[in-house]
């Protein structure tokens, strides 16, 4: 029994991992879910909002958004709950100031949603149904564009744009030579990019 015990005491003790917290200074806010933290140990923390997703810089409600944040926390000493890391190397974590969690704030405001891709946060999800209810900010709309699906439309639209370039680049229209040869008549060799042919380009 005593084995049993031991055995359960170690399982909890590896298995639990006691969450990290950091606190200082908001000194940016670069939309709705992405700030930096100046710690007092003067390091500079890139985070990324967990569990929100709000509106891109251009999109609907975007700058809105970030500016709710920023005068929420913006120069103002906060407490991060560090949750992990995302792909981009932002550390991801929930902001509290005065005791207020800053993520639920957004979208309980309508002002980001619960992303659900990374997410199963019973009370985001909740928050975000009674933002939609009362139809706030992003919710006001007929038919909001997640963040999500606004970069990748983004995305897929800078490609084609690169892509159309890239074509333009490789179908340059070939032009005449237009040099008078010695006989007087007008040399007829296509030119690809102006100028003359090889051989009266000498």
């Amino acid at each position: 029994m005593k084995n049993i015990l031991l055995v359960l005491v170690l399982f909890i003790s590896c298995s639990f991992t006691p969450e990290r917290i950091v606190r200082g200074k908001i000194v940016k806010v670069s939309d709705g879910d992405t700030v930096t933290l100046l710690t007092k140990e003067n390091e500079q923390i890139k985070i990324r909002l967990d569990g929100i997703d709000a509106p891109e810089n251009g999109q609907d409600y975007g700058e809105k958004s970030r500016q709710f944040l920023a005068d929420l926390i913006a120069g103002k000493e906060v407490e991060l709950h560090v949750t992990g890391t995302d792909r981009y190397k932002r550390t991801l974590g929930f902001i509290y100031i005065n005791g207020k969690n800053v993520n639920e704030a957004l979208v309980r405001n309508g002002l980001a949603w619960h992303y659900k891709h990374f997410n199963n946060d019973p009370k985001l999800d909740s928050l975000e149904q009674l933002a939609r209810k009362e139809k706030l900010n992003i919710w006001s709309q007929k038919n909001p564009i997640e963040p999500y699906e606004f970069r990748k439309a983004k995305k897929n639209n800078q490609k084609k744009s690169s892509d159309n370039t890239q074509v333009k680049k490789n179908t340059t229209p070939a032009t005449l030579c237009g040099a008078r040869t010695k006989n007087g008549s007008t040399c007829k060799r296509k030119v690809s990019g102006g100028g003359y042919c090889w051989q009266h380009s000498k």
